[in-house]
């Protein structure tokens, strides 16, 4: 056992690397969870080797804190792979089976929210239109640009209702015209499936949107997390279905 235990000069060459790898990515300002990754293995291997080179603890105790310590990660691991913002998938599944039933889909969310473009996996024809608001990287801009750089996820929720006037045709509404709408140019057009998180659909989207005279209606709704350290990614994952008057829509070449 102790030919497989690391010597101290490799313990200690696994702890430098491991702190100068954190110190120095906290000093990005871009932060996620997988940048640590490639460290796991040395991390494991570390707090291995303290465990079976302690001599505070008998064989037995240690045999059993292995146990404890395996059967605690068990439910941690059920929690954060099963259910923990599940509800950014199960919206995705909904949408590919309910695929017959609509031509556009909009994503009113951080960008990268749900995973659309690799799951959504619907025909590719020119009476569809998927979107979601972007998060382009500021490239060939100038220092002084990036310091001031919003990305179009970023100008939405400084003020959804200002992005929206902006960009969005008139919400549509009960007994309007769905000629108007298709003569307006704007860099979208509402579609047929309009998916948010609950805190932006409590706080903007149902006033904006018109309340009981919206042709909008809830369709679906998808648990996601009981908290999140993003504010904007709070509560469940909302559908919201674009109600049409079939025939007169039909003909006025909506969507």
């Amino acid at each position: 056992m102790k030919a497989l235990s690391p010597s101290l000069a490799t313990r200690m060459q696994f702890s430098v690397v491991t702190i100068a790898t954190i110190l120095v990515y906290s000093l990005i300002k871009h932060k996620e969870v997988r940048f640590i990754y490639p460290l796991l293995p040395m991390l494991i291997i570390l707090t291995a080797s303290a465990l079976h080179n302690s001599t505070r603890i008998s064989p037995a105790t240690r045999g059993k804190l292995i146990f404890a310590l395996l059967f605690a990660n068990l439910p941690i691991a059920y929690y954060f792979t099963q259910m923990h913002q599940r509800g950014v998938v199960d919206v995705i599944n909904y949408l590919r089976h309910d695929q017959n039933n609509w031509h556009s889909v909009g994503f009113l969310m951080p960008c990268h929210s749900t995973p659309w473009m690799a799951s959504l996996q619907v025909p590719s024809t020119k009476h569809r239109d998927i979107w979601a608001l972007t998060c382009e990287p500021p490239v060939n801009l100038s220092p002084q640009d990036k310091a001031t750089y919003l990305d179009e996820a970023d100008h939405f929720y400084a003020d959804p209702v200002a992005f929206l006037r902006a960009n969005f045709p008139a919400p549509p509404r009960k007994g309007g015209n769905p000629k108007k709408r298709v003569r307006e140019e704007t860099r979208y057009q509402w579609p047929e499936r309009l998916v948010m998180f609950e805190v932006l659909e409590r706080e903007v989207l149902k006033g904006y949107l018109g309340g009981g005279e919206s042709k909008y209606r809830s369709c679906a709704r998808f648990w996601n997390s009981h908290f999140h350290d993003d504010k904007r990614r709070k509560g469940d994952v909302v559908v919201y279905c674009l109600e049409k008057d079939s025939a007169r829509e039909e003909r006025a070449g909506w969507p």
